[in-house]
């Protein structure tokens, strides 16, 4: 529901105040050319295809509904493109997640505290590599 909700308000806020938001000095600097070269790519067949497959990544979910409201997407089109992408999203993830902890309970704790070993092992070699590069680089070089 969330997933479906969040699609449908960036739309209706694209369509609303899209041009508004464009037209916006900090927007229309940074994003103007960019937004201008994706809206065929936004009016043509293969928009509703987007829109379901943007939902995976993390910047196009936030993005693509608001640009589509903006580039005069039908509404139910995109209604039914949105609903698309929010159950196929959420059910690809919560099955990962099931299936995740169902392969979790189902293995010896022996590989519990070898993976922990492992992310510590991960972890302390990530910070030790960090802390080397801090104190390097605050030295100069004579």
């Amino acid at each position: 529901t969330g997933a479906l909700t969040g699609g449908l308000l960036g739309y209706a806020i694209g369509r609303r105040y899209g041009r508004r938001l464009m037209g916006w000095d900090p927007i229309s600097k940074r994003l103007g050319d960019r937004v201008a070269q994706l809206h065929p790519l936004l009016t043509g067949p293969e928009v509703g295809p987007l829109v379901a497959v943007a939902r995976f990544n993390q910047i196009p979910r936030a993005i693509v509904p608001a640009l589509a409201g903006m580039a005069g997407m039908g509404r139910v089109r995109f209604a039914v493109s949105n609903a698309v992408g929010a159950l196929v999203w959420a059910s690809v993830f919560t099955a990962i997640g099931f299936y995740a902890a169902e392969w979790w309970h189902s293995t010896s704790q022996l590989v519990h505290i070898v993976m922990a070993g492992l992310l510590a092992a991960g972890l302390t070699t990530w910070w030790l590599a960090r802390r080397r590069r801090k104190g390097t680089a605050g030295e100069t070089r004579s």
